[in-house]
């Protein structure tokens, strides 16, 4: 009788967790809904303005970053960081600017990488460092791959299937590339790995905004056809700096 009802409390366990993992994906999907139509109003105005001759204002420009960002797990440095860098008001173009922001901030995390120096009798400090260096290079290989991904050839869609799929997975490998280096640092001093992880929390957070556009905005506006003709992009700018 005991086991018996052992199984039901843990049957009564799978189903509540069910039904919060279902009201979790629900309200996942109702935001990124809501920030595609968003984009879509945002997009055909932007495109009514650039069809008479006026270039989009801020505030189009702001609205689609917003409702792009909103998407990711961190919106307020998605935001910040990508306004910044005044760039197009188009979903693809935005995407673009994140990945350049990651590059810089992931480049910046190797660059202090490379600056610590390890003791000749340290093996393990001396692994960690040199480990991390190529897991940095990897995942900046990948943000770059991700970015030469976004080039189209004339008549070829700027989004389709198999890109959005290579972005997700080069992302993810990005994401993963970083937090293995940090988790190298186990080995080290606290006060080592305290300075990687505070540089690395720009880095990751960056990197897992262009994941998370590429696999809700980007999947959705392809789905949904959402106009993305070459007039309404406009030039991004060359760095993030």
């Amino acid at each position: 009788m005991d086991i018996v009802r052992s199984f039901k409390g843990y049957e009564k366990v799978i189903e509540i967790a069910d039904r919060q993992f279902c009201r979790t994906t629900r309200r996942r999907l109702v935001l990124i809904a809501s920030a595609a139509v968003v984009l879509l109003v945002t997009i055909i105005a932007v495109g009514v303005a650039t069809s008479s001759g006026r270039p989009p204002s801020p505030t189009s420009v702001s609205d689609s970053i917003k409702a792009v960002c909103s998407v990711t797990p961190y919106p307020s440095s998605c935001f910040s960081r990508i306004s910044s860098a005044r760039g197009s008001s188009v979903t693809a173009e935005i995407f673009k600017l994140s990945l350049t922001v990651a590059v810089d901030a992931v480049e910046k995390v190797s660059t202090l990488a490379a600056s610590f120096e390890s003791p000749a009798n340290d093996k393990q400090l001396a692994a960690a460092l040199r480990d991390c260096k190529e897991l940095l290079d990897s995942a900046i290989d990948r943000l770059n791959d991700s970015m030469s991904l976004m080039q189209s050839a004339p008549g070829e869609p700027l989004l389709k299937a198999s890109k959005i799929d290579d972005l997700r997975t080069w992302l993810s490998a990005a994401v993963t590339d970083q937090e293995t280096c940090l988790d190298g640092f186990e080995v080290t001093s606290d006060e080592l790995r305290g300075k990687m992880e505070a540089a690395m929390v720009t880095s990751t957070r960056y990197t897992s905004n262009s994941l998370a556009i590429a696999a809700g905005i980007l999947g959705i506006t392809e789905k949904l056809n959402f106009p993305r003709h070459r007039k309404l992009l406009s030039p991004v700018a060359s760095t993030a700096r």
